[in-house]
């Protein structure tokens, strides 16, 4: 362990000169999420939930990578990151070690505002933005909530009656031209050909 930091840190150094040598770096255990709904202090936590775990980054994957999640969701969130995987004997992660948290708030009043309420349009779409670092810490970087709004227009047109009248020329024009054309000649019943 030694010999690969005195590598990093003579390849960051201008005072050195070595060969470069790039050393890769793994994460030794997996990092799960769990998202689940941010309760305010009136409302029960028996309601409905909603609770979604998902595996971040898998065992041996490279330091410095970058992951994104993208959800429909309307309420408030709390974001929990733990080292280790889900398993059937452990659904709920309670053996695995917590190492941080997240809360987005205001994700609730995007979804209610003007915009929101509309009809056709969309449950707020999150997308969240996670790096680990070289350093093997993990950061939320970016939080990203988009509301897709769907809108009609009835727009009649009105094409004069010369016009139609012309299109509908060139069309049978197109038609005519394309016909093959027919063979004049035509055989009696003793194979003789008359023209």
């Amino acid at each position: 362990m030694c010999f690969g930091a005195a590598y990093i840190a003579s390849n960051s150094s201008e005072s050195f000169k070595v060969k470069k040598i790039f050393l890769t770096q793994r994460i030794p255990e997996a990092l799960t999420i769990r998202i689940s709904k941010v309760y305010s202090d009136t409302e029960e936590s028996e309601d409905i939930t909603y609770n979604k775990v998902a595996k971040l980054f898998k065992q041996g994957d490279i330091l410095g990578l970058k992951k994104s999640i993208s959800l429909n969701y309307d309420q408030d969130m709390r974001i929990e990151l733990f080292k280790g995987e889900q398993t059937e004997a452990d659904p709920e992660l309670k053996t695995l070690t917590k190492l941080t948290e997240y809360q987005l708030n205001g994700i609730k009043d995007i979804a209610n505002n003007h915009v929101g309420k509309k009809e056709g349009s969309t449950k707020p779409k999150l997308t969240l933005n996670f790096e680990m670092t070289r350093s093997g810490f993990v950061t939320l970087n970016k939080a990203e909530a988009k509301i897709e709004e769907l809108v009609v227009y009835n727009e009649t047109l009105k094409i004069p009656i010369e016009e139609t009248e012309e299109v509908a020329a060139e069309e049978k024009e197109e038609i005519i031209e394309d016909k093959p054309a027919e063979s004049t000649t035509s055989e009696n019943s003793d194979g003789e050909s008359n023209s």
